[in-house]
Order: C-alpha cells, then structure tokens, then sequence
C-alpha cells in the first residue's frame, strides 16, 4: 500500500466457529463504528498492510464476531489473529465543525506554562483509556 500507514482502529483476535468468523476488538469510541468504515486494512505478520472486506459482523460478548473476506475456514481465520485493523485517512469522513481527528495533532508543536516549547507531538498513543501525546524534541 502507498502513502501514510492507516491509522489503527482495531484488532483482530482468534478464530470463531467453523467458517473463518474472528474475534474483533475496536479502538473506536463508539465501538459499533469499526464497522462503518471500509475497505479495511489489515497489518499482516510482515508488517505489510492487506486490503480485506467485512462480509458480516455481529456484536459477541465484549466484543464483535466478523467474517472477512479473507478467511473461509478456521485455518486461514487463525493466520489474521492479532492482526491490526487500519483504515486509510482518505476513506475516513471528514470531521465535524469544531472537531479534528485526534492524528492531526500529529506534528503541532506543544508549548507549556510560561511559553515553554516542550516538543512536538510525535504520535498518539491509544493503548489505555484516554489518548496520550507523544511528545518528542521538535526538529
């Protein structure tokens, strides 16, 4: 794939059932709003994005359970466990008025209490509850 890495908007989890089904985990605040968004993409064990369609899904536990495109049996369903769900910034909607998708921080610099420039901001870090700024020395 060319361009920007998608931004990460989930993950895949181990295999359900018979016909290829996978366990989901969405980022997404919304979680149901994983499924708004296509074509996906998966980052493979390569480190290389794949472009996959979500033929169904359905809420399950926690979680959600969905068919991928890429997957007809419990075998080929497995080879995706733990794979990163991205999706391209161009397929994403623009943002509402009066709001920004949190990558677009990405590069603005971070300036604290009496005007100290403490960085830029390098990356956002979406691993517990609240986002994090990744703040690094600015360029």
């Amino acid at each position: 794939m060319n361009g920007a890495a998608p931004w990460e908007l989930g993950r895949v989890g181990s295999p359900f059932g018979l016909k290829g089904h996978v366990r989901v985990q969405s980022f997404c605040s919304v979680p149901e709003d994983l499924f708004s968004y296509a074509p996906w993409q998966l980052k493979t064990r390569g480190g290389e994005w794949q472009e996959v369609a979500v033929r169904e899904w359905r809420p399950h536990g926690q979680g959600f359970v969905a068919l991928l495109d890429c997957a007809s049996d419990p075998e080929s369903a497995r080879t995706l466990s733990g794979a990163l769900i991205g999706v391209r910034r161009a397929d994403l909607p623009p943002a509402g008025e009066d709001e920004i998708y949190l990558e677009d921080l990405v590069g603005f610099e971070v300036i604290g209490l009496n005007g100290v420039n403490l960085g830029q901001v390098c990356r956002i870090s979406l691993q517990g509850s609240a986002p994090l700024l990744v703040v690094g020395d600015p360029a």
